[in-house]
């Protein structure tokens, strides 16, 4: 009877029992050599990914085709899936990557804890990330009508009118898709630049200062892709428009914008190619100026930028797009990059013009 009695009763647990609870919790946790070598793969197939989405979506006619939207959401998702896990290893395991974030230029060392007010940002702009998430799965999910394509009519539905809602909850299933994997890509991009390769690691052991001058190497190599990208992407489509082609790339023929000037290269829309050049020229012409202060590249090789922004600055001019800059100030910035591209070739040390963007 007193035995029935005392296994009817909870039994306490001990100290023991409880420190064992909790070593085996922390040897979950534990930072092991496999983790570090996962988080390693993670970091090498982030890279080439990078590079794909990059080169891809302009080709891809501009990710405007179902195909190329679902191709980019599925790099996405990838690219967000390596991120979590690296974040994992990172802030879970505590294994300690080191990262640009985490570098003093004045210095020249790794510091232990990023800035606070960049810290602020960060996590501000990861919130204000998933709240935009967040509304759109919301509104997603809670519906007020789908539309049918077969009748051509919508389909209304009971939903909760307070919270945000959808009146064509397929439609909205498509985007909340789309913007889930633009922010996989970005925190991926953005989380992969901040990272050292293996060459910068042993420069901030050595102490170098070399380390302090260039841009880091992940950075370079991407605006190397994207500054050669757009130059090619602005040959092909100067090419397209001279030969009065109306077909994007010389092989898909479009049911809008039929006639040769409202396209212009893969883009069906003139504007849009536009709009990409003058976001990426600048870009360019900036990389190549941090590259010229910083002491050049081997054999100048940084030079050949300046080729790729003439031919990525006229473009716009030449699509005739509704958003591309005045005439007046795309000469001047053609003139400046061809005379500086002159002045480095003949050995001379040239300081560039300022260049006005207002039309006289």
């Amino acid at each position: 009877m007193g035995d029935s009695t005392q296994r009817g009763k909870a039994v306490p647990p001990t100290s023991e029992s409880t420190d064992a609870d909790q070593n085996g919790l922390a040897g979950n946790f534990q930072l092991r050599a496999a983790a570090i070598q996962l988080y390693r793969l993670c970091d090498n197939l982030t890279e080439p990914l990078i590079y794909f989405a990059l080169v891809f979506s302009p080709w891809a006619f501009g990710t405007t085709q179902p195909w190329s939207i679902w191709t980019m959401n599925v790099a996405g998702f990838a690219l967000g899936i390596l991120l979590l896990l690296k974040l994992f290893i990172r802030e879970v395991k505590g294994f300690p990557a080191p990262r640009w974030e985490n570098f003093s230029a004045h210095s020249g060392t790794n510091l232990r804890r990023r800035h606070p007010l960049a810290r602020f940002f960060m996590r501000a702009l990861a919130g204000l990330t998933l709240a935009v998430l967040a509304y759109c799965l919301a509104s997603a999910l809670n519906a007020a009508a789908v539309f049918n394509s077969g009748t051509r009519l919508f389909e209304y539905r009971h939903h909760i009118g307070w919270l945000p809602h959808s009146m064509d909850g397929h439609r909205s299933w498509f985007y909340f898709w789309t913007y889930l994997g633009l922010a996989g890509s970005f925190w991926a991009v953005w989380d992969w630049l901040l990272g050292m390769t293996a060459g910068e690691e042993r420069a901030l052991r050595v102490g170098t200062e070399k380390i302090k001058q260039l841009p880091p190497s992940r950075l370079s190599r991407l605006l190397w892709l994207l500054c050669i990208n757009g130059a090619l992407l602005g040959l092909e489509a100067i090419i397209q428009r001279a030969s009065g082609s109306n077909k994007l790339l010389f092989v898909m023929q479009t049911h809008e914008n039929r006639e040769a000037v409202d396209q212009f290269g893969p883009y069906a829309y003139r504007s849009n190619a536009a709009q990409y050049f003058n976001l990426l020229w600048p870009v360019c012409l900036g990389f190549w100026w941090t590259l010229q202060r910083a002491g050049g590249t081997r054999f100048k090789s940084h030079h050949a930028l300046l080729f790729c922004v003439a031919i990525m600055a006229a473009c716009p001019v030449i699509s005739a797009g509704r958003c591309a800059v005045n005439e007046v100030s795309l000469t001047k910035v053609v003139g400046t990059a061809t005379s500086l591209t002159k002045s480095v070739m003949s050995g001379l040390k040239a300081t560039p013009p300022m260049v006005n963007s207002t039309a006289p």
